[in-house]
């Protein structure tokens, strides 16, 4: 009984300010967040070598009562030290809890105004890219008049040779956006006559053999009429890192193409974007889009070629 009171009197000399969570967390290993997190031990009584002399004087009876001693005070030692560890994983647990409650509280609360009209600014982007709008007030609304645009070179889409360096396309300026938003209606456009014209070559062919679209007559001498794919941009909001005025995502662009009400074929592909805000206005300074050219002219070669469901083989 003695012996529990002496080991409740010595816990005191823990401390749970010693606890310091950042420290914790920000540990490069486990192992040093393991040594952090163990209690300093250094007010336990420990017992120093050679404290009940030698044991060859001794008798029989003698040496028996010393290993006792010695196993009570070990015993003793241990029940002490697993307490002080319990009540030192008990702080930090609930630290933990209060630390995780305020993160919780952080995040149920509405963004920053300027993040919602960023994010809103981001969504509209893709959105009237998609759409291949051309007027420069409506993009404006969105885009720093300097608005920089960088993405890989496409070799199945004209654009000047000056916007070219290296390996890459940077498109700058509201003016020159809006001009690529016309190449790239003209190009789907494009895709729509390909498209139109493998039809009519499987209906109209007796031998249903695919031809090259190069090989084939021009789509308005057979007077045929073809409908623009639609471009829609999808942004996977888990995949959503926005910290200051930086803005990372991943996006899915797809191709549908559309006869009598239904989809009847579509190609999708995704890409990484970064785009950066102006913080005094929250419009959008750059757009640095990232995909793969190799694997998507693959995909528009299956679009244009691919064969509508209605026709068997």
């Amino acid at each position: 009984m003695n012996d529990m009171v002496e080991e409740e009197a010595d816990m005191g000399t823990y401390s749970a300010a010693n606890i310091d969570i950042d420290a914790i967390a920000s540990a490069k290993s486990l192992g040093d967040a393991m040594r952090l997190l163990a209690p300093q031990l250094e007010g336990l009584p420990r017992r120093s070598r050679g404290k009940y002399g030698k044991r060859k004087h001794l008798s029989a009876e003698e040496k028996a009562e010393l290993t006792r001693r010695r196993n009570r005070e070990n015993a003793r030692s241990t029940r002490m030290r697993r307490k002080m560890y319990i009540k030192h994983l008990q702080d930090v647990a609930e630290k933990l809890q209060k630390r995780h409650e305020e993160i919780n509280a952080k995040m149920a609360k509405p963004p920053p105004d300027g993040y919602s009209r960023q994010r809103e600014a981001a969504r509209c982007f893709f959105l009237m890219r998609g759409n291949c709008v051309t007027n420069i007030d409506k993009w404006l609304q969105i885009l720093s008049p300097q608005i920089i645009l960088t993405l890989p070179v496409t070799p199945y889409r004209t654009f000047p040779a000056s916007e070219l360096q290296n390996t890459i396309r940077r498109i700058i300026g509201i003016s020159s956006i809006a001009n690529d938003c016309a190449s790239l209606q003209s190009f789907l456009s494009d895709l729509g006559q390909r498209r139109a014209l493998t039809k009519e070559d499987y209906l109209s062919s007796g031998e249903k053999e695919k031809t090259s679209y190069r090989q084939r007559d021009t789509l308005s001498s057979r007077h045929l009429s073809y409908n623009t794919p639609l471009l829609t941009f999808q942004v996977d909001q888990g995949s959503i890192v926005h910290s200051n005025n930086a803005y990372l995502c991943q996006w899915t662009a797809k191709i549908s193409c559309i006869e009598d009400d239904e989809i009847q074929v579509s190609i999708s592909h995704t890409g990484m974007a970064r785009i950066l805000f102006s913080s005094e206005f929250n419009t959008i300074d750059s757009v640095d889009l990232r995909f793969d050219v190799t694997s998507l002219s693959g995909l528009f070669h299956d679009f244009t070629t691919q064969l509508p469901p209605f026709i068997s083989l």
